[in-house]
């Protein structure tokens, strides 16, 4: 069985001197727009008691175009002018519905404008009504307006379906992406009659009720020594002070700690990715603890290995790959005690520390691993949430194909034998060992 899904790529983009420097134009544009348009009805506002609508704002940047001072907007893509117009436009109807719906939900403040920064992003529009307005989408390359085309890492990845929306975007480290999601069928995975909770953890991503250990990757902790010491560095260079202007080398070597951390998110990312992947799968039910990860990086001790396991990110993995692939992911109660509560006869303790690691049941007498089984007790308490219609429409952006190794216990198929492992190894029934992250970043 099949269904369509909305199926969001980011691949890789090699830009020319060239095309960067219309990049940071187009960029450029964005801001001074929306500054100037935001300064404009503040004004009006002020000044006649009325909000000027954002339609009429949209004319007067086209008439900006022909005025002497503004005339370089006429070499700025205007899709990318009304794209951020539009996105302004969805800022305030988030502004004005946060203020109906005062208490409940996220804080929404007033649209603020954009800031400078080493990240950024341009939008462009695709109309399938006028097909030559893009020069080139055939599955196999990108033509921007203004830009030409784009080389990318990964042209094979690209669908034959042509997006609505392209964004490229420019992250922290100075590195090019292009994003855009399309509608695809999908197949169902087949039914693997497994069932099978999931206990989340800080030495052990997950441990499941089966008694397999996903390790935990520990980017972060591993690269620490390195970005503390960079980091330092990056304190030395003039700039590092308020109000004190940037050097090139404090610029350069801020560019070098953000593409750290970059290393490190793509490895969680793509780690987490893989996980998924592995436990759908393998399951036709997976089963977790609903967690106040939130609350639970309110405790000093426990935020940053909190924050570098991402409990968060392998959830959202989850719910999306079990929509698409016909899996059922459910949650045990936060409060239901899965760790102190006997998997085999349902007799409670009172007390269970954290540095005891296995404890044996004075009921019943059963040796139990602490993790396992609380891994098997989720499995039993957990219970089906709603699931919201598209809720989680992310893909799985530029991560690696599933190599055998670190997952291969999880899959009962086969997958393409690989000579180098990047990722650790399984373990049946006991604690990981240490691994080297350079194998995952």
């Amino acid at each position: 069985m099949s269904q369509a899904v909305q199926k969001a790529y980011k691949i890789r983009a090699y830009l020319t001197p060239e095309q960067r420097r219309a990049f940071a134009q187009a960029e450029g544009a964005t801001r001074y727009v929306r500054r100037r348009v935001l300064g404009e009805m503040d004004a009006h506002y002020k000044a006649t008691g009325t909000r000027k609508s954002l339609l009429a704002m949209g004319r007067e940047v086209t008439q900006w175009k022909q005025a002497e001072e503004t005339l370089w907007l006429k070499d700025i893509p205007s899709d990318v002018i009304i794209q951020e117009l539009r996105d302004l436009k969805q800022a305030f109807e988030h502004f004005f519905r946060a203020l109906k719906t005062k208490g409940s939900g996220r804080k929404v403040g007033y649209p603020k404008p954009k800031r400078k920064s080493a990240s950024g992003a341009i939008r462009f529009a695709f109309d399938h009504r006028h097909p030559g307005k893009v020069a080139g989408w055939t599955g196999k390359k990108v033509i921007l307006p203004k830009l030409g085309m784009i080389k990318l890492a990964q042209p094979e990845r690209l669908p034959v379906e042509m997006p609505k929306l392209v964004t490229l975007s420019r992250d922290s480290s100075g590195r090019f992406f292009i994003s855009f999601s399309v509608r695809q069928m999908i197949e169902a995975l087949p039914v693997t009659g497994v069932s099978l909770g999931v206990d989340l953890g800080l030495i052990d991503l997950a441990v499941l009720s089966d008694e397999a250990r996903i390790p935990a990757i520990k980017g972060l902790k591993k690269k620490e020594r390195y970005l503390r010491r960079q980091q330092r560095t990056l304190s030395r260079r003039q700039g590092s002070k308020k109000g004190e202007k940037k050097s090139r080398r404090y610029l350069k070597q801020q560019q070098k700690v953000n593409r750290i951390h970059c290393r490190i998110s793509d490895a969680r990312r793509d780690y987490a990715q893989k996980a998924s992947r592995a436990l759908i799968k393998k399951a036709d039910v997976i089963a977790l603890e609903d967690l106040n990860v939130q609350g639970m990086m309110k405790n000093p001790r426990l935020s940053k290995a909190l924050s570098d396991a991402a409990f968060r990110l392998l959830r959202t993995c989850l719910e999306y790959k079990g929509k698409w692939y016909g899996r059922t992911v459910c949650y045990a109660d936060q409060f239901v005690p899965t760790t102190k509560t006997c998997s085999v006869c349902d007799h409670r303790v009172e007390e269970m520390p954290l540095s005891v690691r296995t404890w044996t049941c004075p009921c019943c007498g059963t040796l139990h691993d602490r993790d396992i089984n609380a891994a098997r007790n989720i499995l039993r308490f957990a219970v089906t949430l709603g699931e919201g219609e598209g809720a989680y429409p992310e893909a799985r952006g530029g991560v690696n194909p599933l190599r055998e190794g670190a997952f291969a216990p999880l899959l009962k198929d086969s997958v393409e034998t690989r000579t180098e492992n990047r990722l650790p190894r399984f373990r049946e029934g006991h604690a990981p060992e240490d691994h080297d992250d350079s194998r995952v970043s």
